[in-house]
């Protein structure tokens, strides 16, 4: 019995770390939607998008003048990017709490706020 259980805690380990994949991530995102400690922020999502490509690259428009460039990664539920464009920065981690073939949602943490920035699909990457 308890050979059984460490089986399907194991199998279920492995699924859970392939609910993401790079190859959903492909294509081009537009920002639809931000919420702040689960309210919603009024803004303009014009400009505002991700693009991810099979090369491992990404792109992103920001407001105003905002702008990222670099290589992207997974790990389990944590989007890892490189901003190559932007001098002196970092790798940064977002979680992943949704990717299907229309709706990427990222969550953001600083300090104790907590961010949901939400996009649709636009276009499917190769």
């Amino acid at each position: 019995m308890r050979l059984v259980v460490i089986i399907l805690l194991t199998v279920a380990l492995i699924s859970g770390c392939r609910k993401y994949s790079k190859s959903k991530l492909l294509g081009n995102w537009q920002a639809v939607s931000l919420t702040e400690n689960n309210k919603a922020v009024e803004m303009s999502f014009d400009g505002v998008s991700m693009h991810f490509n099979s090369d491992g690259g990404y792109l992103y428009n920001g407001t105003l003048t905002h702008k990222e460039a670099g290589f992207f990664d997974l790990s389990g539920n944590l989007l890892l990017t490189l901003d190559t464009l932007n001098q002196g920065s970092s790798e940064k981690a977002v979680e992943l709490i949704e990717l299907n073939a229309d709706t990427l949602k990222i969550k953001m943490k600083e300090g104790v706020n907590e961010r949901i920035l939400a996009f649709k699909r636009i276009f499917r990457g190769d």
